[in-house]
C-alpha cells in the first residue's frame, strides 16, 4: 500500500486534486517535503540541530586494565540536564576532579568506575574533562575558541 501512496504522491506532484484525496495523513507532509526536501537538512543545521556533535571519542594515552583486556578509546556523549544532578556547573568547568569524577561515569561508554577515573593518568583525566566541558560551550563559543589561536 506505501508503494501506491508514493506513486501516488509523485503524480500529485502534478495534479494536486487526486493526490489530496489519496493521501489523507502522511502524505501532505511527503508532498510538502519533495519540492523543499534539499533545504530541510540545511535548515536544521542552521537552526543548530544536528551540526554539535553529540558524541566523542577519546584515545587514552594509558589504557584502562578491566579484567583481561584493556580499553584504548572512551566514548562520551552530551549529557542532559538530569545527568548533571548533584553537580555544580562551575565545578565542571573548572575541571574539579570530583566533579568529572561524578560525571564521566554517567556519559562514558565503556561505563567508567569510579576507581578507573581515579587511576587515569592525568593527561587522559584532561582529554576527557576537556571533552565533556565542550559540549557545555556554545556555537560561538566554540567559534570564538577556534579563532584564538590564530589570532
Amino acid at each position: 500500500m506505501s508503494k501506491t501512496d508514493t506513486t501516488e504522491a509523485h503524480n500529485g506532484a502534478h495534479d494536486a486534486q487526486p493526490t489530496a484525496a489519496s493521501r489523507p495523513a502522511a502524505g501532505p507532509s511527503q508532498g510538502g517535503a519533495a519540492p523543499s526536501g534539499g533545504s530541510a537538512p540545511c535548515e536544521a543545521g542552521e537552526r543548530g540541530g544536528f551540526t554539535a556533535p553529540q558524541t566523542v571519542t577519546v584515545t587514552l594515552e594509558a589504557p584502562i586494565a578491566r579484567g583481561k583486556t584493556a580499553i584504548t578509546t572512551v566514548q562520551l556523549r552530551k549529557p542532559k540536564a538530569g545527568e548533571l544532578r548533584g553537580l555544580l556547573l562551575t565545578d565542571l568547568l573548572q575541571m574539579k576532579v570530583d566533579a568529572l569524577a561524578l560525571l564521566l561515569p554517567r556519559i562514558s561508554t565503556p561505563t567508567l568506575t569510579k576507581p578507573e577515573i581515579d587511576a587515569l593518568d592525568p593527561v587522559d583525566l584532561i582529554a576527557l574533562g576537556g571533552e565533556a566541558i565542550g559540549f557545555f560551550l556554545s556555537k560561538g563559543q566554540k567559534a570564538h575558541s577556534a579563532e584564538s589561536p590564530n589570532e
